[in-house]
């Protein structure tokens, strides 16, 4: 069983965080503060998507902004820890929250949830959250993927930025990297998807915006087309297990 905790604090820890998030976006982006469409300005490549089989080697790389630890505690109690790949998330979020944002889904889930670290290896069954004010990125070591966090700038005004946590997948030896994009405002993760897309064999779930507290993220890979499924959050779960499969031990 997963273990208890309030959505009382949930919420308390959301909307404390984004609505900084959000007042210091609107300040770096004029106009109507409305999405920009990466898809006008790329048409992307994309290999289509194959099926391959439970032994391939798999990743599954989550990105959220406005709604996200809401959507998260609607998600990640829901998978179990057999799941057979490691599981990479950027969460739009400042310095200093990522930790308890992370400690709250790993008292309440079976899978191992932390704040990445470092050098950290990936391990299936476990997640990783991007710390705030870092950028997560993976890379290869030998058979390994590990954790690298970088202090590079800003994207966009993003720091952790889901552009480039999805761009550094590119080089992986990986069969198959199962992309969410869910809850939040712009658009990052469009555009390293889509480049992902060219190069690896890519399944993009959305959230569909009616469960959205912000649609802007997850519309825009659907308008760009790449998403492969767009669902409401309280199948996302159902989603990820079904195309990622379980571990038999």
């Amino acid at each position: 069983m997963t273990k208890k905790i309030s959505e009382k604090n949930d919420s308390a820890l959301m909307s404390r965080n984004e609505s900084d998030i959000i007042e210091k976006r609107k300040k770096e982006v004029s106009g109507d503060y409305s999405p920009m469409s990466y898809s006008l300005e790329k048409e992307f490549n994309r290999i289509p998507h194959k099926k391959v089989p439970l032994s391939a080697k798999k990743l599954v790389a989550i990105c959220a902004s406005t709604g996200g630890p809401m959507a998260l505690s609607k998600i990640i109690p829901f998978i179990s820890d057999k799941l057979n790949a490691p599981i990479v998330m950027v969460q739009h979020m400042s310095k200093g929250f990522t930790a308890s944002l992370a400690h709250r889904l790993d008292e309440k889930s079976l899978i191992k949830v932390s704040e990445a670290t470092d050098g950290e290896e990936l391990k299936k069954g476990s997640m990783y959250i991007a710390k705030g004010g870092e950028h997560l990125t993976v890379v290869q070591h030998g058979r390994q993927l590990k954790i690298s966090l970088c202090d590079t700038p800003a994207r966009s005004g993003l720091k952790p930025c889901a552009d480039i946590m999805f761009e550094s997948l590119m080089d992986l030896d990986l069969d198959e990297i199962i992309c969410v994009v869910l809850t939040g405002m712009g658009a990052d993760g469009t555009w390293g998807i889509g480049h992902l897309s060219e190069k690896k064999n890519v399944y993009c779930i959305a959230q569909d915006r009616e469960t959205c507290a912000a649609s802007g993220m997850p519309d825009m890979v659907v308008k760009a087309g790449l998403a492969d499924e767009v669902v409401p959050l309280d199948r996302i779960a159902e989603a990820i297990t079904r195309v990622t499969g379980l571990r038999l031990s």
